[in-house]
């Protein structure tokens, strides 16, 4: 599943939509949540971005959270409404 992701520093109820993401594969993590997904990644250095959009939910998401296990990084996502 692809994942656009990027680095900005959006404030909750901005109607900022990003531009110029990276746009990865990931996996989600399942059981998940559409609301609040969890998705992996296997990158060699710690990511650094702050905002997700997945073009599979449609839906933009704030990356509450960065986590390192097993040489894979989790994102724990909160939908933006």
């Amino acid at each position: 599943m692809e994942c656009t992701f990027y680095n900005i520093g959006k404030k909750r109820n901005s109607t900022l939509q990003p531009e110029q993401g990276t746009t990865v594969q990931v996996q989600l993590k399942a059981p998940c949540s559409i609301t609040e997904p969890i998705i992996t990644i296997t990158t060699a250095t710690a990511p650094v971005f702050t905002y997700a959009y997945i073009p599979s939910f449609r839906r933009y998401y704030f990356i509450r959270e960065w986590t390192y296990r097993n040489a894979i990084w989790e994102a724990s996502l909160t939908v933006d409404v």
